[in-house]
C-alpha cells in the first residue's frame, strides 16, 4: 500500500510539472510553480497571472510572514501579484502563502497552501522553477537586510556600508523588474501609468526603504549631504508615493535650515491620498506633526 501511494505521488509531481495540453486549444500550459506561461502555436510565449498571499495573522507573523512578504514582492516575476492576506488556519506552521495558478484546464485557478515560507531557498523555488532568480538582485535585497539590523543595533556606520551595497548590487536588476511588471500589467489592463493609482512600485518598496534608512543614518552620522542624497532617492524611487520617505526629507531639509525645501516636502506629503483609518497610531502622529510644522513654515513666509 506504501509503494503504491508513493507511485501515486510521484505520477501527481510528473504531471505537476510537465506541459498539458488545454482542452479548449491547441495551446500548451507550463505548469511550473508560479511561473506559468502560455505557448501558442507559433512559439510566442504570454505569462498567465498568477498570486501569492501571505497569512498575516499574529501566529504567521511570530513566524516571520512580514519579512517573507516583503521578500516575495521583491523578487516575484512579473506576472505574480503578492499581498498580505487572512488566517489560514495552519497555525504553527508559518509563514503560510497560498497560491493561486492556472491549472490548464477550463480557465481554473488552483489553490494551494504553502507552509514555512521562510528561508530564501523556499522561496526562491516557489517563485521560479529553475531558481532563474538573478542573483545580484537576491544579494542587493541581503545587503539591505543586513543594514537595517545594524541600523536597529544603532551602527549607523555599518549600517550605511550594507546600504550602499545593497544599492550597488541590487538597484539596477530591481528597476529593470519593475519596468517588466509595468509593460506586463498595462498590457493586461490595458491602463497606461499613468492612469495608475499613485504608490510606490510594488519590486521597489525593498530599495525605498533601504534609501530612507541611509538617509536616516547618515543622518545619526552628521553627514547631511550624504542623507539628502539618499532621501531625494527614496522619494524619487517610490515616484513621490511614499509618505515616510518625504517626511524623512523635510527633516533633513529642517536640520539644513533649508525652509524651501521643507515647505515643498510637506506640501508633497498633504498632497498624497490617504485612508486616515489604515494609519497607525505613529503615522498619525507623524502627519499631525507635519501639518503643524508646515503650517509655522508657511506663517513665517507671510
Amino acid at each position: 500500500m506504501v509503494g503504491l501511494l508513493n507511485v501515486v505521488q510521484a505520477v501527481a509531481f510528473a504531471l505537476s510539472t510537465a506541459n498539458v495540453k488545454d482542452a479548449t486549444s491547441s495551446r500548451t500550459l507550463l505548469i511550473c510553480r508560479m511561473d506559468t506561461s502560455v505557448v501558442s502555436d507559433n512559439g510566442e510565449e504570454t505569462l498567465i497571472p498568477s498570486s501569492l498571499s501571505v497569512c498575516l495573522s499574529p501566529g504567521c507573523k511570530a513566524d516571520g510572514a512580514e519579512l517573507a512578504l516583503e521578500k516575495l514582492k521583491a523578487l516575484a516575476p512579473p506576472h505574480v501579484t503578492v499581498e498580505g492576506g487572512p488566517c489560514r488556519s495552519f497555525c504553527g506552521s508559518g509563514p503560510v502563502v497560498v497560491s493561486d495558478s492556472p491549472t490548464g484546464v477550463n480557465g481554473k485557478m488552483k489553490t494551494v497552501p504553502h507552509k514555512r515560507i521562510s528561508s530564501e531557498e523556499r522561496i526562491i523555488d516557489l517563485l521560479y522553477s529553475d531558481g532563474a532568480v538573478n542573483a545580484n538582485l537576491v544579494k542587493g535585497y541581503n545587503f539591505g537586510a543586513a543594514g537595517d539590523e545594524a541600523f536597529e543595533k544603532k551602527n549607523y556606520g555599518e549600517a550605511v556600508k550594507f546600504y550602499e551595497d545593497a544599492v550597488s548590487f541590487g538597484f539596477r536588476p530591481a528597476i529593470e523588474l519593475q519596468d517588466k511588471r509595468d509593460r506586463f500589467e498595462q498590457k493586461r489592463t490595458q491602463k497606461s501609468n499613468a492612469q495608475k493609482q499613485r504608490t510606490t512600485p510594488v519590486a521597489l518598496e525593498w530599495l525605498v526603504r533601504v534609501r530612507r534608512n541611509e538617509a536616516l543614518a547618515k543622518m545619526e552620522l552628521n553627514d547631511l549631504d550624504g542623507a539628502m542624497l539618499a532621501a531625494h532617492a527614496a522619494c524619487n524611487i517610490s515616484k513621490n508615493a511614499s509618505p515616510e520617505s518625504i517626511i524623512v526629507l523635510a527633516r533633513i531639509c529642517q536640520r539644513k535650515e533649508d525652509v524651501d525645501g521643507e515647505l515643498q516636502a510637506l506640501k508633497n506629503l498633504f498632497e498624497l491620498p490617504v485612508d486616515e483609518n489604515k494609519l497607525s497610531v505613529q503615522e498619525k502622529n507623524d502627519r499631525r506633526l507635519a501639518g503643524i510644522r508646515m503650517q509655522r513654515l508657511q506663517f513665517q513666509q507671510q
